[in-house]
């Protein structure tokens, strides 16, 4: 995964990125476009509109809550060490 994408998701901004970029993530906390002028025009319509910024930033921290945060990163080894107690 890549570190500076999760630190950016886990603050609630939001991050635009290649295929490459958001390997490993969960592309909802991520807007992934691989075409130079696609991309620009996600990143251009993401610091226009402070609403779109609002909703990505927040469902990004929403996913990195759900899915990297340590705690329900963490659980399934913790349940399999209580299961193995």
């Amino acid at each position: 995964m890549k570190v500076k994408v999760l630190e950016a998701i886990a603050s609630g901004l939001p991050v635009v990125t290649t295929t490459s970029g958001g390997e490993g993530i969960d592309p909802e906390a991520v807007i992934v476009e691989d075409d130079v002028e696609r991309m620009a025009s996600a990143a251009a319509s993401v610091l226009r509109d402070g609403s779109e910024r609002n909703e990505r930033g927040a469902e990004a921290r929403r996913v990195f809550e759900r899915l990297y945060a340590p705690g329900p990163a963490t659980a399934p080894v913790a349940d399999l060490y209580q299961q193995m107690a």
